[in-house]
C-alpha cells in the first residue's frame, strides 16, 4: 500500500466486519470486535462508508457484499464506528487513534483504525462503547 493515507473526516463513519459472537443479543458491540491480532498489520481494517457516496446506510449492502467475497466466516454482522466520536472518546482516555483511508483502486472505501496494540483492551472497550451493530 504505497499511496499516502488520508484521514477519514470526523463527521463520517467506518464499517467493520464482525460476528454474532462479538455482539450481544440486544445489539451491543463487544470489545472483541476491535481486538488487534498479530497478523492484522498494525491496524484494524474497516471501510469508509461515505467514500462510497452515501451519508445514510444505503452503502452498507455494498460493503457487506465485499465482506462476503473476502471473509469466508462473515455472518452478516457489521459494526459501525462514528469516526469523530470514537477519536474523541479515545483521546479523553489519554490515548490516540487515527482512522485513515488507503485510497485503493480495488477497494475505494478501504480504511484502517490505527493506534491499537495486540495486548490493548482499553481502546477496544472505548470503540465498542461508541459503536453500533447491524445485521445485513
Amino acid at each position: 500500500m504505497s499511496k499516502a493515507l488520508t484521514q477519514v473526516p470526523d463527521a463520517n463513519r467506518v464499517a467493520r466486519a464482525s460476528s454474532r459472537k462479538k455482539v450481544t443479543e440486544d445489539g451491543r458491540v463487544l470489545a472483541t470486535s476491535f481486538r488487534l491480532r498479530e497478523n492484522d498489520g498494525g491496524y484494524l481494517s474497516s471501510n469508509w462508508i461515505e467514500a462510497i457516496g452515501s451519508a445514510d446506510t444505503s452503502a452498507i449492502p455494498s460493503i457487506a457484499s465485499s465482506y462476503t467475497e473476502k471473509i469466508a466466516s462473515f455472518d452478516g454482522t457489521i459494526v459501525i464506528v462514528p469516526v469523530g466520536k470514537a477519536k474523541e472518546a479515545v483521546i479523553s482516555s489519554g490515548e490516540i487513534i487515527t482512522i485513515d483511508h488507503f485510497n485503493k483502486k480495488s477497494d475505494p472505501s478501504y480504511s484502517g483504525i490505527f493506534g491499537l496494540t495486540v495486548d490493548d483492551m482499553k481502546i477496544p472497550e472505548i470503540l465498542a462503547a461508541v459503536s453500533a451493530s447491524i445485521k445485513v
